[in-house]
């Protein structure tokens, strides 16, 4: 009684052609960077949202995007940068803050910052 099973199950085992992380942290970023070229897996880090929306026009629509839930110094938050990506055909949009679970259907996925690959 009152037990909640959460089952996430990826929708695609495979890399895309470009990962993006958006994230203010710059420990955080250079984490990924480090494991990102490891892994072998293209990655671009923005450590803001403005950085991110001045490109967006040059990015592949399978794009795969990682974003922080409070960016400091930028124009939006991770939610409504989502929210920005999907009004501009990206669908590959993943959660990754150390904040809590929140109720939204614009993330596939939500989980910590740790880097996934």
């Amino acid at each position: 009684v009152g037990t909640t099973i959460i089952l996430n199950f990826p929708i695609n085992n495979t890399q895309p052609a470009l990962t993006v992380l958006v994230d203010d942290d710059a420990l955080v970023r250079l984490n990924w960077k480090t494991r990102a070229k490891k892994a072998q897996v293209n990655l671009k880090v923005f450590s803001n949202t403005q950085e991110l929306i001045e490109t967006l026009e040059t990015l592949p629509k399978d794009t795969r995007f990682y974003l922080d839930l409070e960016i400091k110094n930028s124009s939006h938050s991770g939610l409504e940068l989502a929210k920005i990506l999907k009004s501009k055909g990206f669908y590959d949009l993943h959660l990754a803050s150390g904040h809590e679970q929140i109720e939204s259907d614009l993330f596939l996925t939500q989980r910590n910052k740790s880097c996934p690959f």
